[in-house]
């Protein structure tokens, strides 16, 4: 055989360089580098093989490999930020070798380097204890990666990884070495910057803040009613400062914000103070005093017996006569009104003031009646006699003798019907009668479609049923009263009342746990305020994501750096249990939820961000730009019904526009909850005012649970 033909063409295919990250250890043993080798197959009908050979030098090959008969082949074993020349021949069953191919290089790239150490940060070298010192720092990358830093403030105080300049403040005089560390994307760590010594020296002579003003709120409230307060005062040092308030009775709130909100189980006149306290522990006198009413809440109280009604006290047959009467109501609810024209026959509910005409003569009793918006009706009136009077024509039928010519009655031989205003073959006698019937009759209970059977859903069931139907002609469908029970206590988890969602709800987010049975039910309301039976109980289990594996209430993916520190109290929020930190999603940002100083909160159950918008949730109909995403917690409290102040931190000062946006269940929409948060100076940090069951808590229910989605809204 002729020596083999040489091959035509060699390509170079090159293979990443695969790089296995464990925590802990950053870009450690990443595999030797390699590259995969491709050419064009010898089309001799003896071809045995081909044989690879390279080197660190053009046209010089100091590595020869028999690959047999393939035509791709991946050499491994080179090293990192060499360059090499490669090569192909083939070569038939007796030996005979072609030459070489087309010479192809590949240069392997270097290995990852750490960033160099840092600067020495630059900043004020002394500060007052609790005022934030700022300090900047700069590196280099030897692959140029982006870079991101973190601050050992001394004392085991090690900052989380952020931009190069930070702030920090310490609370206890003395002398602190600041240092920095930079890690570039691939998480290779440089050394340590040198130490910059800051002196932090005690305030000569703490000053306790001025009185506050007195707290600035409504005067009278019902029982169980949340009233919010403010005031304010100044520190002469300029410390910032937190509240508390007394609101009677030997109750006092915890320390917080200037505004705060508390309500009063029992009716009486309260009177309600405020005290500062500065960050040194040094506390102002008490506020004047503001006298609150608290009343207690009545039933609802049916309207009084209107007026006997007023109008003409005759007329001749067939001639409409206008009736008003009046009526008040205990609880101020509006009023509407019906009449009994006499004779069963009774108008709709409408107006104060209504006509009717009479088709025969004879004498009429008529009577009002009044129902305020909760459908309670008052007593009947007092009976107006009307007389009616024929019209004296003589030689005219009169078939029926009710009075109305036979030429002008729909019904000339039925005494009891003459007139069918709507035209269908009944007479209006008798749809009044049928109307004043239906007015009791009630929607049929819904079907429940979804989910049933034992069926095994997210946590964020969506809640369906079948469509409103109901055996009263003209009604419509208003609202839906939403239940879910936990299977295992019976206990109401969520109870909404909407008239948005009427068929299909989605329960908010963390209302329901993971791997738990649930059961629900349903009822409908009509358009005259008609409520069904309840519908059957259907029945549900949730799913079991595995996105919290450490059953800590916060997603794996979200959990912060161990060095967080939101609430910048010196103390890792990992190692408290009144803070819960998370990474805001789609964000370099992270907030965390704080119960710190509210006695009513015991525990923060889950904290979860959301990215805004997401399909599939409620997050998805947010009114507009949310930067830092939805946050979503979970908090519980001593008691059903409590109101518990939670406070939100912030990793970055969140905008001056900005607004705090709550998700309404009921209304399936965002509303602005500002009236009920407080913003730190530094808006760094926002107070939430909640109560279980009422205000800020989505599950609707006063379950010992307050579930609060909610974010920052940026007009």
């Amino acid at each position: 055989m002729k020596a083999s033909k040489p091959i035509r063409r060699m390509w170079v295919s090159i293979l990443v360089i695969t790089i296995s990250i464990f925590i802990g250890i950053i870009a450690s043993n990443a595999t030797a580098a390699q590259v995969t080798l491709a050419w064009d197959p010898n089309t001799e009908s003896d071809l045995a093989g081909y044989k690879i050979h390279y080197g660190t030098a053009s046209n010089s090959y100091s590595v020869h490999i028999d690959v047999h008969n393939v035509t791709t082949y991946t050499v491994t074993g080179l090293t990192d930020g060499q360059t090499y020349y490669l090569a192909a021949t083939a070569y038939d069953a007796s030996g005979n070798e072609s030459g070489y191919s087309n010479s192809v290089s590949y240069g392997v790239p270097g290995a990852n380097g750490a960033p160099t150490t840092p600067a020495t940060p630059s900043g004020a070298t002394s500060a007052p204890v609790n005022t934030a010192v700022a300090f900047s720092t700069s590196a280099t990358d030897p692959n140029g990666d982006s870079l991101e830093y973190r601050y050992d403030w001394s004392g085991g105080v090690v900052s989380g990884w952020g931009a190069a300049s930070q702030s920090h403040s310490w609370a206890a005089a003395g002398q602190y070495a600041v240092k920095v560390q930079a890690r570039d994307s691939k998480y290779a760590e440089s050394a340590w910057s040198a130490a910059k010594t800051v002196t932090i020296t005690q305030n000569t002579q703490n000053a306790a803040p001025t009185t506050p003003a007195t707290p600035s709120g409504t005067a009278s409230a019902p029982v169980n009613t949340a009233v919010t307060f403010s005031t304010s005062a100044t520190d002469p040092n300029g410390d910032r400062l937190e509240y508390r308030y007394d609101w009677s009775g030997g109750v006092v709130s915890g320390w917080g914000a200037a505004s705060q909100s508390h309500s009063w189980t029992a009716a009486g006149q309260y009177a309600v103070k405020a005290q500062a306290r500065d960050s040194q522990g040094a506390e102002s006198a008490w506020s004047s005093a503001k006298t609150v009413s608290i009343t207690q809440n009545t039933q609802n109280a049916a309207p009084t017996t209107p007026a006997i009604p007023s109008g003409a006290s005759s007329a001749l047959v067939n001639t409409a006569i206008t009736f008003s009467t009046s009526a008040s109501d205990p609880n101020g609810d509006s009023l509407e009104y019906r009449y009994d024209w006499g004779g069963g026959v009774f108008s709709n509910w409408g107006a104060a003031g209504q006509s009717r005409s009479w088709a025969a003569a004879g004498q009429y009793a008529v009577k009002a009646q009044a129902r305020d918006s909760l459908k309670a009706e008052s007593a009947w009136s007092a009976a107006k006699t009307v007389t009616i009077s024929q019209n004296s024509t003589p030689g005219v039928a009169d078939s029926d003798g009710d009075g109305v010519p036979d030429s002008q009655d729909a019904f000339p031989n039925n005494p009891k019907e003459w007139a069918d205003a709507n035209r269908n073959g009944i007479g209006d006698n008798t749809d009044a009668a049928a109307a004043a019937n239906q007015t009791n009759q009630a929607p049929n209970a819904p079907t429940l479609a979804s989910p049933i059977d034992d069926a095994k859903v997210n946590s964020m069931a969506v809640l369906k049923t079948g469509p409103f139907r109901s055996p009263v002609a003209g009604t419509t469908h208003a609202k839906t009263r939403w239940q879910v029970f936990g299977d295992e206590d019976n206990v109401c988890v969520f109870d909404i009342l909407s008239s948005t969602a009427l068929t299909s709800l989605p329960v908010p987010k963390l209302v329901l746990d993971e791997g738990t049975a649930y059961f629900w039910r349903a009822q409908v309301v009509d358009s005259k305020g008609a409520a069904s039976a309840w519908s059957d109980y259907e029945y549900f289990s949730t799913v079991t994501s595995g996105t919290d594996r450490n059953a800590n209430g916060i997603p794996d993916a979200q959990e912060v750096s161990w060095t967080t520190d939101l609430d910048r109290d010196g103390v890792r929020d990992i190692r408290q249990r009144t803070i819960k930190s998370v990474k805001m999603v789609g964000t370099s940002a992270q907030f965390g939820v704080s119960i710190k100083d509210c006695p009513t909160a015991l525990a923060i159950e889950a904290v979860e961000s959301e990215g805004a918008p997401q399909s599939g949730s409620y997050s998805s109909e947010t009114p507009g730009r949310f930067p830092f995403g939805l946050i979503n917690c979970r908090v519980a409290v001593a008691k059903p019904g409590d109101q518990a102040t939670v406070k939100i931190y912030f990793s970055q000062a969140v905008p001056r526009e900005s607004r705090w946006y709550e998700y309404d269940t009921a209304s399936r929409k965002w509303y602005d909850f500002s009236p009920y948060v407080k913003f730190a100076t530094d808006r760094r940090s926002a107070t939430l005012s909640l109560t279980d069951g009422g205000i800020g808590d989505a599950d609707g229910v006063a379950n010992g649970v307050i579930v609060d989605p909610g974010g920052i809204f940026v007009p």
